[in-house]
Formats: C-alpha cells, structure tokens, sequence
C-alpha cells in the first residue's frame, strides 16, 4: 500500500530586504514588525531554515511549537549580491546573462542553481521519508518555488511564493514522492487547516 503525507509550506513574513526588493538569500535579517495573530497553539513541529526570518515567523504563526532548523533549507545564495536591487546590478553583464539563464548561470560569489536543487530536494526527501504525520515548513521564496516547480504544472520561473499564502500539498510515495492533490489558501483561511492537524509532539 502506498504511503501518504500531507505537507504544509509557508513562506517567512517579510523583511525590510524584501520591501526594498533586495536579493537577501543568505543575509540573516529579521522580520519587518507587525501584528500576526497565531494559527495554532498546539504544540506542532515545525521545520525552518536557520535563518531568524523563518524562525520569527514560524514562532508568531506557531508559539508553542517545536522549532527544528535545517541550514538546507536556506534560500539560494546570492553571493555578491545580496542586499542588491536589480537598479544596482542592471549593468553587471554576469547578473544580465543570470536574468536570461539563471539556471545555467550562477551569482557572482554565490551558489549555482544545481547546488541549491540538490541541497533543498534531498533535504526534503529526507524529511518526507522520516514523517510520521503531516509536515509543516516555514521556508524561503526559492524553496516553495522549487517545490511548486517538483509538484504542480508551474516551472520554477513562473511559479509564485508570496508571504501571505500557505501551499498544501498531498503526497503519495511510490518509486518517488508524486503529488496527488495540491491547494493554497491565503494564511488567514489556513488555521482550518492546522486545526484539524495532528501532529503534535507530545
């Protein structure tokens, strides 16, 4: 009989990095204060990276739960551009010829797109496999992107991750995890969702 896992995917809430459209792959900045009302008091486990802005959010979202952090889980290195905007490197012809390939082609100082697939799909992998109910995560942009991209019909170029959404995937392991149902509600619709979710640690 094949197994089964529900996985719930998140994106942190933003910060100022984000609100001024900077790359802020690996720059550990926080969040941008605001008032966020919880989704679940239960005791949940809950996977981030080790970045504070998955952890901030995760512990606003979920205040009692378990906070396991994976430096897996990090968004995609930008290398010497972090902290940048696209006014400040629209010249730099190694950011022009990223924009067009960015598969192919890799950040200045920063890491390849092949490495942070391989890094984010075999952590994800092993998560899947250790999972003995439903899986929570409160990730980056890139690594919701790159799951969209496994999963759903949406490439990783197309596919959206905003902060205000919560991704459900429901997985079935066969030679491989293939998705089998997926839907996404806004984050103020999704307590429903973790209400009746039993994944608890104690």
């Amino acid at each position: 009989m094949a197994r089964s896992t529900q996985l719930f995917v998140m994106r942190h809430l933003p910060t100022a990095g984000n609100r001024n459209k900077q790359y802020i792959g690996w720059t550990d900045e926080p969040i941008v204060s605001s008032d966020v009302i919880p989704l679940s008091n239960a005791s949940f486990q809950i996977h981030t990276s080790d970045l504070k802005r998955t952890l901030e959010t995760a512990k606003r979202y979920f205040p009692n739960a378990e906070l396991v952090e994976h430096d897996a889980l990090r968004e995609l290195h930008f290398g010497d551009w972090e902290q940048k905007t696209y006014a400040e490197l629209c010249e730099d012809t190694t950011y022009q010829a990223w924009l067009d390939n960015p598969f192919e082609v890799t950040a200045t100082g920063g890491e390849s797109f092949e490495t942070f697939n391989k890094r984010v799909t075999e952590i994800i992998e092993d998560l899947l496999n250790a999972a003995s109910g439903p899986l929570i995560l409160v990730v980056h942009g890139g690594v919701i992107r790159l799951l969209k991209s496994l999963w759903t019909e949406s490439n990783f170029l197309e596919a959206h991750a905003t902060h205000d959404t919560v991704a459900h995937f429901t997985l079935e392991k066969q030679e491989e995890w293939l998705c089998t149902s997926y839907s996404e509600v806004p984050i103020t619709e999704s307590a429903r969702w973790f209400a009746t979710t039993s994944h608890e640690t104690d």
